[in-house]
């Protein structure tokens, strides 16, 4: 459990942001990152959500904290900045994104049906 922790602490560490956004890629996505040893479907994945609004803000979201984020995409590549200088890449897929995070590798985040 403390590896999750410390994952998600470096996870919101990197989301801290600037930049802008494209509305079609607006929206929440879902996605569970696995603890190191386990899979995403183990009880002890983190959780998150990633909120994408228009305009380039948004806020990534765990069970114990929502941390603001600015973001952009381009072409079907998307790209977080961080505060502190990190930059956490992806592509937009059909059913949402995939996200590389240091220490999970890549993630996918299922985009919420309206």
């Amino acid at each position: 459990m403390k590896k999750v922790v410390a994952l998600a602490a470096l996870v919101l560490a990197l989301l801290l942001g600037a930049c802008g956004g494209d509305v079609p890629a607006a929206g929440v996505y879902h996605a569970r990152i696995p603890n190191r040893s386990s899979g995403p479907d183990a009880p002890d994945a983190l959780e998150v959500s990633l909120e994408l609004k228009a305009g380039g803000e948004g806020s990534f979201i765990t069970r114990t904290d929502a941390t603001p984020v600015k973001w952009d995409v381009k072409d079907s590549r998307i790209v977080l900045h961080g505060k502190s200088g990190g930059v956490m890449t992806g592509e937009v897929v059909e059913d949402g994104m995939r996200i590389f995070f240091p220490g999970a590798g890549e993630v996918l985040f299922i985009k919420e049906k309206k």
